[in-house]
């Protein structure tokens, strides 16, 4: 049998949405803040805190620049050990592209796998354009990118040099 734990979170976000749409949009920002606490009597005494900011910058009608950074740390608060179910993981498609899902950051010596960690850092650029010979194309885009971010296993074990790029 699995192990049960007994938590109670309190969890706050905060948004402020101005892209011009929800699907394409192509100017505009996105500003996303969160935090989430294991409330005290909780057998795990830890929090999240995360900010993510998305900027779109219109070069023309077809051209436009999208800017991400996303950020997200985990600490404990009154426990010694921070959950491990609770660990942050980057790679793939909703992060470091070029990655396989969850494959970034501090490793299983034993199994390679990767164990995630209490600091996640995640960048991207884009220049997303219509793609070219389709007359409407306003279902599909194409995109040219750079993405940047690792996952370490506390705050204090962040080194620049371990960002991976794709």
């Amino acid at each position: 049998g699995g192990d049960n734990y007994l938590t109670l979170r309190l969890k706050v976000n905060w948004a402020h949405d101005s892209r011009n749409r929800a699907l394409f949009p192509n100017r505009g920002s996105l500003m996303r803040i969160k935090a989430d606490i294991a409330t005290p009597g909780s057998e795990y005494q830890f929090f999240h805190l995360g900010y993510k900011q998305v900027q779109y910058f219109s070069f023309s009608k077809k051209l436009t620049l999208m800017l991400k950074g996303d950020i997200g740390f985990g600490d404990t608060y009154g426990s010694e050990i921070f959950p491990p179910f609770e660990n942050y993981y980057a790679g793939g498609m909703n992060s470091v592209r070029g990655f396989k899902d969850n494959t970034l950051g501090p490793r299983d010596l034993k199994t390679n796998r990767a164990t995630g960690g209490q600091l996640r850092t995640v960048g991207n650029a884009e220049l997303i354009m219509p793609i070219p010979f389709v007359k409407d194309s306003a279902a599909y885009r194409l995109s040219s990118f750079i993405d940047v971010g690792n996952v370490y296993e506390s705050l204090d074990n962040f080194n620049a040099n371990e960002l991976r790029y794709s």
